[in-house]
């Protein structure tokens, strides 16, 4: 009885389609692809809401029909609003993150870096005012149920590249190695978010920006210079061998 082998001609007879599971996962991709855009729309216009009229001022219904998407479906995609605002944090950090890490990798020394960074969130925030106004006037929120003080992951993150870039600049020479770095690295923070809030309400108050952004920078720039190590004075000997070398 002779060996019958199997073809070697492609069967042409059926399509993509119609290859075992093909179909399936073809299905699954845009769903995926689908849940994915419905997801990006609901934090959009839950980015516009908190930042134009507040957390509080804000509904997920509202969020919903401003996305054009049923409240069941939001609820899917975030159970509460205080987790979607925190995904919206997230969002905008990951994008600042990225590009201070960047920074801090080549930036020669820490007191560089620190410039640059405050350089480059001014101009990030100046481009998306409401990402500006989150993160300035919402970031930090009670838990209604536990009471913690609620901070995204992204903010959390942000916080560790500032303080890591003060231990390196307590090591190059950038910074004073008498202060804990997470102090200076909570001043400086500090000094630059209400820069920054100051500004933002100077604008709304008076219709325009009061100072320039080499202004903020030249005023952090003096701050950071007051945190570098003071020059060591000549040692007594070495003074009293010049003194007596000039008699």
């Amino acid at each position: 009885m002779g060996i019958i082998y199997p073809s070697a001609e492609p069967d042409t007879t059926r399509g993509p389609g119609s290859i075992p599971g093909h179909a399936a996962l073809a299905v699954d991709i845009h769903a995926d692809e689908e849940q994915l855009a419905v997801r990006r729309s609901i934090m959009l216009v839950a980015k516009h809401r908190f930042a134009r009229v507040g957390y509080d001022g804000t509904s997920l219904a509202e969020i919903a029909r401003c996305a054009d998407v049923p409240l069941a479906e939001l609820m899917r995609h975030f159970d509460d609003k205080l987790i979607l605002l925190q995904a919206v944090f997230d969002e905008g950090w990951t994008s600042i993150n990225l590009r201070l890490e960047d920074i801090v990798i080549t930036s020669l020394t820490a007191q560089n870096a620190a410039l640059s960074m405050l350089a480059v969130m001014t101009r990030i925030l100046e481009r998306d005012e409401d990402l500006a106004r989150l993160l300035l006037f919402e970031g930090r929120r009670p838990n209604p149920g536990s009471g913690e003080i609620k901070l995204s992951k992204g903010y959390r993150r942000f916080f560790d590249i500032c303080t890591e870039l003060i231990s390196r600049g307590q090591k190059d020479g950038s910074f004073k190695n008498v202060y804990h770095p997470r102090v200076i690295a909570s001043m400086l923070i500090g000094t630059v978010e209400s820069l920054l809030r100051d500004r933002m309400i100077a604008e709304q108050d008076n219709g325009y920006t009061p100072y320039s952004g080499s202004q903020l920078i030249a005023a952090f720039d003096a701050l950071i210079t007051s945190l570098k190590p003071e020059q060591r004075q000549e040692t007594s000997s070495v003074t009293t061998g010049r003194k007596a070398g000039a008699v």
